[in-house]
């Protein structure tokens, strides 16, 4: 990449990146961009949480504030692409608005520049390649949702191939895939079930992630549910870990789990998916299936003290290799099964 440089630039001359798609949501609430400060750019960054997420941001925020005035300035510098003679934030939105805020504020201090890395006359598609590698993939973490947001709003609206989101976001094409149509699941079917926008909750994401297993969307619409009654379920709250969806097949096509599931939740269901032993007791009398089951369930509802005493039994090693032996026996089935070499 050409003409980069590291240098200070002067603070008056940066434009913050109002598309970024964290915080453009909300910052469409104040028509006056020049009255926009760093704590409300920071309560746009911890919007798309629950309390303790925005609490968490608060914290983080107050901190961040309080070593660039401590330090007199940042460590790690923010970048920017310069185009027609103006400096447009890639990264370090909110860095910039703290400079801004304590020039404004008269905080002692030279809050007229900051440390910038400039990019020259970027590409949109480089810039979406930097802001991925800082968010998705990099040490400044994006949540779930707000990556399925910008990935969504690349595929749909900026129109870029999928081979090229998938280069961006480090090669995972089902995950990628993944979460671009979950986030379109959520506005299609959770969003408008909600009595107010403020009950829109981004960590019900990964419930809609779930989803996209193959035999749970099977499994709904074999018995005639929808997406619609799936983000229904999620509002009312029948998966209390959104984990256990995958055990939405198996509660579906069992009648009495089905019930208690309609009328409670994913756990009532669970609990009556225990599997009957055939008759004699025998475990060499048992199916597959069966065998299967009851260890999936086995592990499902053992308690931790169950698993403290495994784990600290005097024969650990050897129980241990008995399992994953039985484990690698299982892997080379499954990929017979499903016509894997």
């Amino acid at each position: 990449m050409k003409n980069v440089v590291c240098t200070f630039i002067e603070t008056d001359n940066i434009i913050l990146d109002f598309d970024n798609p964290r915080i453009a949501r909300v910052l469409e609430m104040y028509p006056n961009r020049g009255d926009i400060t760093a704590e409300q750019i920071n309560l746009a960054l911890g919007t798309d949480g629950g309390i303790e997420k925005k609490e968490s941001s608060h914290t983080t925020f107050v901190s961040l504030k309080e070593s660039i005035r401590s330090n007199g300035g940042i460590i790690h510098p923010i970048l920017v692409n310069r185009k027609n003679n103006q400096y447009i934030v890639i990264e370090g939105n909110t860095r910039v608005q703290i400079y801004k805020d304590f020039k404004k504020g008269g905080v002692a201090g030279n809050w007229d520049q900051i440390m910038a890395v400039v990019y020259e006359d970027l590409p949109e598609t480089t810039i979406h390649s930097i802001r991925l590698q800082s968010h998705l993939v990099g040490p400044r973490d994006w949540d779930p949702y707000s990556k399925a947001k910008y990935l969504h709003m690349l595929y749909y609206q900026n129109k870029l191939p999928f081979h090229q989101i998938v280069d961006f976001c480090g090669g995972d094409r089902s995950k990628t895939r993944k979460y671009i149509d979950a986030y379109q699941l959520m506005e299609d079917h959770y969003r408008p079930l909600l009595e107010s926008d403020d009950d829109f909750d981004p960590e019900r994401f990964s419930a809609f992630v779930e989803y996209q297993n193959g035999k749970i969307r099977h499994a709904i619409a074999n018995h005639k549910f929808s997406p619609g009654d799936f983000a229904k379920w999620v509002i009312d709250e029948k998966f209390p870990q959104l984990a256990k969806i995958r055990q939405l097949p198996a509660v579906l096509n069992n009648p009495q789990a089905k019930s208690a599931f309609l009328s409670g939740n994913i756990d009532d269901a669970i609990r009556l998916l225990d599997v009957d032993r055939p008759s004699g007791g025998s475990l060499k009398d048992a199916s597959l299936d069966l065998l299967a089951a009851e260890i999936s369930n086995k592990i499902r509802n053992m308690p931790y003290s169950t698993w403290k005493n495994y784990k600290e039994s005097e024969d650990y090693a050897n129980r241990k290799a008995t399992i994953l032996e039985a484990l690698d026996q299982l892997n080379e089935f499954c990929n017979d099964i499903n016509g894997e070499n």
